[in-house]
């Protein structure tokens, strides 16, 4: 059984009227108010799982919008959304005219999938893109006037030297450089730079020759079906 105690309750604003309640763990062991450790103990920090109240964390909640969330990326996102438990607040599912009304499943409900347009991205925090490149830039100042942040999977904008090109594992700082607009490289320069980050650590690279072998599901939901069809 794993011992706790809690070592300070803090009153930190969590919404109206409640509170966040402040627990430090070590390994089940208390440490002091400044968050030292006891002599000898090795460091092992975690938090609770996020609850509101009084005796829960309290987490910053976001509104979060996926343009294109019925194609194939689009229902990744929302499957990755879910499974990392990011604290989402509201969730926008946004698509073409012809895919709206319809529902996707995210957290035991139904959410129904609305038609993108200006309008649509007011009260966002985030946007993440998993449309076409022509869908990206045409939403994309609607996006930024919103003030939300628009982390686009396209290839719109990754040539924009105002725009910065992130791979988490690589360069994560260059994201807090944003204009409102954040890009990614496609999804073999993702793996492939990596690798290629951590042997850069070790040892600087003189040159690479790659030779990639893109996924059907690159062409979105309807990529699958046709190699099907195809090899039916």
């Amino acid at each position: 059984m794993q011992l706790k105690k809690t070592l300070s309750v803090g009153k930190i604003p969590c919404g109206k009227g409640a509170f966040a309640r402040i627990e430090y763990w070590c390994g089940g062991t208390p440490v002091d108010r400044r968050g030292a450790l006891r002599k000898n103990q090795k460091e092992s920090f975690r938090r609770k799982p996020h609850e509101h109240g009084k005796d829960g964390w309290c987490m910053k909640q976001y509104t979060v919008a996926i343009l294109g969330a019925t194609g194939a990326v689009g229902q990744e996102m929302l499957k990755i959304l879910e499974e990392r438990q990011f604290p989402v607040r509201k969730l926008l599912l946004l698509a073409s005219e012809k895919s709206a009304g319809k529902e996707l499943s995210f957290r035991g409900a139904q959410v129904p999938v609305e038609p993108a347009a200006p309008e649509a991205f007011q009260g966002a925090d985030f946007v993440l893109g998993a449309a076409s490149s022509a869908v990206a830039r045409r939403f994309a100042p609607a996006i930024r006037a919103s003030g939300a942040v628009f982390v686009d999977n396209s290839s719109a904008f990754r040539l924009e030297p105002e725009v910065p090109l992130v791979v988490p594992e690589v360069n994560p700082a260059d994201a807090r450089n944003h204009k409102g607009l954040i890009a990614n490289p496609n999804c073999s320069t993702i793996i492939a730079a990596t690798a290629l980050g951590a042997l850069q650590k070790r040892s600087p690279i003189l040159s690479v020759t790659a030779s990639t072998y893109q996924a059907v599901s690159g062409a979105g939901a309807g990529g699958p079906i046709e190699l099907l069809e195809q090899t039916a």
